[in-house]
Order: C-alpha cells, then structure tokens, then sequence
C-alpha cells in the first residue's frame, strides 16, 4: 500500500464509502450523466410512514435528546406518536423502546477505557440524528433541535 494512502483516517474511509455507495445508485449514476446535480433521498411523509419506521424515528428522537448535548425533542415527536393506534401503537412502541434502549446504552460506554471511540460514536450518532430528524431533516423533520 503506498505511504500516502495510510495516513487515511478511519472516519475518510467511511465517508468515502457513503459517498461512493450513494453514487452507485442507478437514480444517482442517471443523473450524473445527464449533468444534473443528484437529488437528496425523499422526505417521509408520517401519512405513509410505517409504525415501525415510525417507532425508530421517534426512537431516535427521544434517544438524541437524552445523549446529545443541547438536542430538544419538538412537539412534532408527539404527533408522530399520536398519529398511531391499536396494532399499529403497539408495533411503534415496540420499535421505539428497542431504539431508545440501543441509544441510552451508548450512556454505558466505558470513555476511560477508549474515549475515542465513545466520542466518536455519540458524535457521529447525533449528527446523524441532527441531520435526519432534526429542523431542516433529510427523512423527517420537525421531531428534534439543537439549541445553544
């Protein structure tokens, strides 16, 4: 491997990675080659949300909002769920607890044993959250704000 591609950082390969996955779609790769700039992935529409999609989304929310710092939960996370009912609430909830669960465990990480890797970890989690969910989110804004 040549030296100068080792000083690569784990984080540029990703980033890399999800650039080169994104322009491998065949919406993307038609675009390109007909000079048009590729459009962002659609934004959900709660009407046509599933619950557990749904369920994650709002999971996501109130996960954000207990590890990120200065992240507030909007009142359109409280629509969301209000938007559900019967077998559809029960699979929401469901699906909200279990994402809600995976977010409070990344609280747990050990940093005195790799502080790295838990910063990088919440950092990345909540920008990913901050870009998804958040004011101006790609897949369904309004649910959380970042807030100085």
């Amino acid at each position: 491997m040549p030296k100068h591609r080792a000083s690569f950082s784990r984080l540029a390969c990703v980033a890399r990675a999800v650039v080169v996955m994104y322009f491998s779609t065949a919406t993307a790769q038609a675009q390109y080659r007909e000079g048009e700039a590729p459009t962002p992935p659609a934004r959900a529409d709660v009407r046509t949300l599933g619950p557990k999609d749904g369920g994650a989304r709002y999971g996501q929310a109130i996960g954000a909002s207990l590890v990120c710092p200065n992240i507030f939960v909007l009142p359109g996370t409280e629509a969301l769920l209000k938007s559900y009912s019967g077998a559809e609430l029960d699979a929401f909830k469901a699906e909200a607890q279990s994402v809600t669960l995976a977010w409070k465990k990344t609280l747990g990480c050990d940093a005195a044993a790799d502080i790295n890797r838990c910063r990088l970890l919440n950092d990345k989690s909540c920008s990913e959250a901050i870009k998804e969910i958040g004011t101006a989110g790609t897949v369904l804004p309004g649910l959380i704000e970042f807030r100085k």
